[in-house]
């Protein structure tokens, strides 16, 4: 280290230390407090010279090697980490992380949508807020508020803002739709079910059928087939580590 960089280093040290300590006192008498500034300038003018004088100590940090001998191999029968790349129809392109073994990660379940000039982001441990994000702006932190909800999505929220909403409250809206659609008679004009049907369950399992035979080609895309027709997710490449 340079002699300069490090006079830069103990004087702003310094005066960080003279600032906080400034703050704790902001209480106390105008004089104490310049009386702590007045010893930080000295000390701050008598760094140069102490820095080049004083004679300057080496102490030797021992560096500890940690070696595991004995280790025991384990054969992981479960998929512990997976990535999917897909491609849809319309020309987007995305991608999805699944993994058991990231440290930290409780109920980790998030989404992202990432456009030309915003993002937007979800997750699931903090629901009730969406992070937006702007190429040329400040970010932003949008808190839940039925006042600013759509009216399509507005029923779903049943307590006003402020009060959080989680995923027991997830749980009742679910069974809600599925018990109002049954008395409307399984039918809704112009309105797609709020829940997973048994269409949707078929075409979860296509793609994780295609999701599969990309791996066993060796990562390659794959198209998923509905019938004789292709569904709007045309493309997946899976990849993961054991």
């Amino acid at each position: 280290m340079s002699l300069l960089l490090e006079i830069a280093i103990k004087t702003s040290a310094l005066f960080v230390l003279a600032l906080t300590t400034l703050w704790l006192l902001r209480s106390r008498s105008a004089a104490l407090r310049h009386g702590v500034l007045a010893v930080t300038f000295v000390c701050a003018i008598s760094v140069p010279i102490l820095t080049s004088l004083a004679p300057a100590w080496r102490l030797p940090i021992p560096i500890v090697s940690l070696a595991f001998d004995e280790s025991t191999p384990v054969t992981i029968s479960s998929d512990d980490l997976a990535t999917v790349l897909v491609r849809f129809d319309n020309g987007a392109r995305g991608s999805v992380t699944v993994g058991q073994v990231c440290a930290g990660h409780k109920n980790d379940l998030w989404f992202e949508v990432n456009g030309q000039r915003k993002s937007m982001r979800w997750y699931q441990e903090r629901q009730n807020e969406l992070w937006l994000g702007h190429r040329n702006g400040p970010n932003g932190l949008l808190l839940k508020d039925p006042a600013l909800l759509a009216s399509a999505a507005k029923p779903y929220a049943r307590l006003p803002g402020g009060h959080q909403e989680a995923w027991s409250d997830a749980f009742r809206n679910v069974m809600h739709e599925i018990y109002s659609y049954i008395v409307e008679g399984g039918t809704r004009s112009g309105r797609t079910p709020a829940f997973a049907t048994f269409d949707d369950g078929y075409r979860c399992a296509l793609v994780v059928d295609a999701i599969l035979e990309s791996h066993r080609r060796g990562g390659v895309w794959t198209s998923v087939g509905i019938g004789n027709q292709e569904s709007g997710l045309s493309g997946a490449t899976f990849a993961e580590r054991r």
